[in-house]
């Protein structure tokens, strides 16, 4: 092999020692989810609740990626390095899958979490729900908002009060009765607004960030299967050669 392959050879080899620690990084992640905050994604509804999983099955898959890419460019083996470019290449149509289902559907993104949000707040304060209870406390206090489109939402499900998380100031029972009150009334003590337009605020601001992510990665993925696939026959052709 000459120069330049060596060159890339390594250049796969960082690579994919990379995408190991990434991989780790997304199956610690998903384990400490799974045992540690599994209670709290009840507050957007089953839906959400396999999210752990998936960030382990995706670190397992990135994990055997960064083997067969590691292993293929240290022992020079084109048959592991072809098969690490046909699991990126998997990898690579997977995310041009997800990208392209996410723009289909974008637009059953705010039905989907809104029905989530209405479904938690019918649980809050109930008995074996302490997990939708902890994440509306969480939201309301930390996004300074109140209920999924208003403080009065709390009015249609059992709890029927404005929790105390909505207080502008918390302290115990600092929301009692706020929620007859009139918007005018409750400001002072309450925050007023929705919580689902702070979300969409939130995902709206970080929309031009995401989709310039995710097309770094599917770039840097083609990158990779290239370099694999040359790298690759390099070396079948310097077999033939020995």
């Amino acid at each position: 092999m000459g120069c330049c392959d060596n060159i890339i050879k390594y250049v796969i080899f960082l690579f994919n020692f990379v995408i190991f620690l990434v991989s780790v990084a997304l199956i610690g992640m998903g384990a400490y989810i799974q045992v540690q905050m599994n209670q709290y994604l009840d507050f957007l509804g089953d839906t959400y609740l396999n999210t752990s999983v998936i960030l382990i099955i995706i670190g397992g898959v990135m994990l055997l990626i960064s083997f067969f890419g590691c292993c293929g460019a240290c022992t020079e083996n084109p048959c592991m390095v072809y098969t690490y470019a046909a699991l990126m290449g998997l990898i690579l149509l997977s995310s041009v899958g997800v990208a392209i289902t996410i723009y289909v559907f974008k637009d059953d993104v705010q039905e989907v979490i809104t029905t989530g949000m209405k479904t938690g707040m019918t649980n809050y304060e109930k008995e074996s729900f302490e997990g939708v209870t902890e994440a509306w406390n969480i939201v309301q206090s930390e996004f300074k908002c109140c209920g999924v489109e208003g403080y009065q939402d709390w009015k249609t499900v059992d709890f029927g009060e404005v929790p105390d998380f909505c207080c502008i100031e918390n302290t115990e029972g600092c929301a009692k009765g706020t929620v007859d009150m009139t918007p005018e009334q409750a400001k002072n003590k309450i925050y007023t607004n929705g919580c689902l337009t702070k979300f969409e605020t939130a995902i709206t601001d970080n929309v031009g960030l995401a989709a310039g992510i995710g097309a770094a990665v599917i770039v840097l993925l083609f990158i990779g299967i290239l370099m694999s696939c040359c790298v690759a026959k390099s070396l079948r052709e310097k077999q033939r050669y020995v």
